[in-house]
């Protein structure tokens, strides 16, 4: 009989031993698909959320500006090359201000994102006493696309005299293709005058922005038309950019066949 007992007592403590470590892997196995849940969770959170669109314009930013040069650039004036337009426009609330030679000055203003405001006054003829030139440039830009855009704007050239007001312009649509450090632009415009109206012999733009390095770009941009052969200009350019300065050299072409070149020079700065 105390045989028997002993028996059933090793085997209920047997069962118990089994029956605990039975838990306690069940408890284990529990803890480890707890964490595991945990983990995922955690790294579901990470992979669903979104960066904010401020984050989004940020990084982009920066991107672009590690491509142009390792050290990045804040500001950089690539709404327009040293004469002509591009299709970038001013971010809403910017200021830009370029100087050409002393005498020709543009202060451009973000309106939106996308419409930018130029004027430009020309000193040179006001110090003589003869007339004073003020042009208003409008511009509205449509991103089509990551790297394309084109803007729609209107040059209005108004020269005040003492005995009447004359206005000249052009309507013109500009295309811009790639970054604001490297690219295309190839545009349209139709000249116009008070005396005659529109034209109707168009006005073809050119102009690119390619990095070479460091801190400098090399630009081009031309303009011209088709009257009684090909009439216009074409000039090289030099663009030198740090923090919010933007100092350019251009090579001014009077002729496409004329060797006559000028050099002039253009600085801007952003605010």
């Amino acid at each position: 009989m105390k045989k028997i007992i002993n028996i059933a007592f090793l085997v209920l403590l047997t069962a118990q031993t089994l029956s605990s470590q039975k838990f306690t892997n069940q408890s284990k196995i529990e803890n480890d698909q707890k964490n595991q849940i945990e983990t995922l969770n955690a790294l579901n959170g990470l992979t669903l959320s979104k960066p904010s669109e401020k984050d989004k314009k940020s990084n982009s930013k920066n991107l672009l500006h590690e491509v142009h040069d390792s050290t990045l650039v804040e500001d950089y004036q690539a709404t327009k090359y040293i004469i002509g337009e591009t299709a970038f426009a001013l971010e809403k609330g910017k200021v830009m201000y370029q100087n050409i030679m002393g005498g020709i000055n543009t202060v451009g203003i973000g309106i939106t994102d996308n419409f930018t405001l130029n004027l430009t006054t020309e000193m040179f003829s006001l110090l003589t006493g003869e007339i004073f030139l003020l042009n208003i440039n409008p511009k509205y830009t449509i991103k089509l696309g990551q790297n394309s855009r084109v803007a729609i704007g209107h040059n209005l050239g108004l020269g005040f005299t003492s005995d009447d007001i004359e206005a000249i312009g052009t309507t013109y649509v500009v295309s811009t293709f790639g970054s604001e450090y490297k690219n295309l632009s190839v545009g349209i415009g139709l000249p116009y005058s008070t005396e005659i109206g529109y034209i109707d012999v168009p006005l073809f733009q050119f102009g690119g922005t390619h990095p070479i390095g460091g801190h400098f770009s090399l630009m081009f941009e031309a303009f011209f038309t088709f009257t009684d052969g090909v009439n216009g200009f074409i000039s090289p350019q030099v663009r030198y950019n740090k923090n919010n300065i933007t100092i350019d050299l251009g090579f001014l072409n009077v002729d496409l066949f004329n060797n006559l070149t000028l050099p002039y020079l253009a600085v801007s700065t952003l605010f």
